[in-house]
């Protein structure tokens, strides 16, 4: 009888021991469970925010493919409008061509009327100062690779140049009484002897002239009226 129920008590002891391993392993479980429905639950939060960035980038793509077509058509309208700017430009350039041309045409043609006045009054009367010439001429060119001289006087002592400007500027009659004396010395060998003078006549003049005249050592030469004027302050021979 103490045999059975010594067994009968290492049966329950057993069996109280199983039971509290399968609590602890309830217990577990449980744990478990209570995890995988929290990773459920972020599972679920997080599939609910990949939806709500799905629909905002497909908000923000269809923004983007509207914009692409705005400006699709914006760079349309300005191709539109650089063709047409080109064309604008091109016919701009055009006509300011022509209006160079037109000017320079101008500008040859008042140098011609400039030249011809300043001839026809040396001509008729072919002195400068008590110097009278014997003669007096025009458009010499004596080289190809030489200037033309405008007009030039001569007698048997003195030449003198005179280059015809419109409206001479004074930063050059310095340049250009060098560069014509040099020149009409090196194709002109029978006038070695005779003093060189260079002058500058133009029918508009001005204070910064004048003095650029008497700093080069050059005959100014103007029109007043119906009369040649000639400015004669320290020339000096080339």
């Amino acid at each position: 009888m103490e045999a059975i129920i010594a067994n009968i008590f290492k049966i329950l002891e057993e069996a109280s021991k199983e039971i509290r391993e399968l609590s602890r392993e309830m217990r577990q479980f449980s744990r478990e469970m209570q995890e995988l429905k929290e990773s459920h639950a972020e599972l679920r939060e997080a599939q609910a925010e990949l939806r709500e960035a799905q629909a905002e980038l497909r908000e923000a793509q269809a923004r983007t493919d509207k914009q692409i077509k705005e400006t699709a058509e914006q760079l349309k309208e300005t191709d539109k409008q650089i063709k047409e700017t080109a064309a604008q430009l091109k016919e701009t350039d055009r006509k300011l061509a022509s209006i160079g041309l037109q000017l320079g045409n101008m500008g040859h043609n008042l140098g011609d009327v400039a030249e011809e006045i300043f001839y026809r009054s040396f001509e008729s009367h072919p002195y400068i100062g008590d110097i009278h010439f014997d003669r007096v001429e025009r458009n010499i060119r004596r080289s190809k690779d030489k200037d033309e001289i405008d007009i030039i006087l001569y007698n048997g002592e003195y030449v003198v140049i005179i280059e015809v400007k419109y409206k001479a500027h004074p930063d050059f009659i310095q340049q250009i009484a060098e560069t014509k004396a040099r020149e009409f010395r090196e194709s002109h060998s029978n006038y070695t002897k005779h003093k060189l003078c260079i002058g500058i006549a133009t029918l508009i003049t001005n204070d910064a002239l004048i003095q650029a005249a008497r700093e080069a050592g050059v005959y100014l030469v103007t029109q007043k009226g119906d009369n040649m004027v000639i400015s004669d302050n320290q020339v000096r021979m080339f």
